[in-house]
């Protein structure tokens, strides 16, 4: 018999493979076969329910990051000149994220309103404060 995972470790397999989270990949990335799959299918319930995980799409995630592709909607531009843009389908208990689009050569402009389907990656951010005299 195969011992099931704690919540524990389903969260953190889920947070370090967000393209394959789907109630299959779980169960295979546990090695879960058989009636054991009644058992996760339970336990992500149990997730569910206390917020820890949100189900889309047949996959599960934490609410609180951003699918790798995101519909967005594209904020009018900053003081220096960056766009911004917010995802429409936010289930996180956080602030609403802002993300910095980056543009290719050759892409079409993309103005405040526009609405987007675009791949998402997480990058550290590095903040720098002006202060008068540097």
């Amino acid at each position: 018999m195969v011992k099931l995972p704690t919540q524990a470790d389903i969260l953190e397999w889920i947070r370090a493979h967000p393209e394959k989270s789907s109630k299959r990949d779980i169960a295979k990335a546990f090695g879960i076969k058989g009636a054991a799959r009644i058992d996760l299918k339970q336990t992500l319930k149990e997730l569910e329910a206390e917020g820890h995980i949100s189900h889309r799409r047949r996959r599960f995630s934490d609410p609180d990051m951003l699918p790798p592709v995101s519909v967005l909607q594209m904020l009018g531009p900053d003081d220096q000149g960056d766009m911004f843009a917010v995802p429409l389908e936010w289930e996180g208990t956080g602030i609403l994220p802002k993300i910095l689009m980056q543009m290719r050569p050759g892409e079409p402009a993309l103005g405040q309103g526009d609405r987007i389907l675009a791949r998402v990656a997480a990058t550290e951010m590095k903040t720098a404060i002006n202060t008068p005299g540097n």
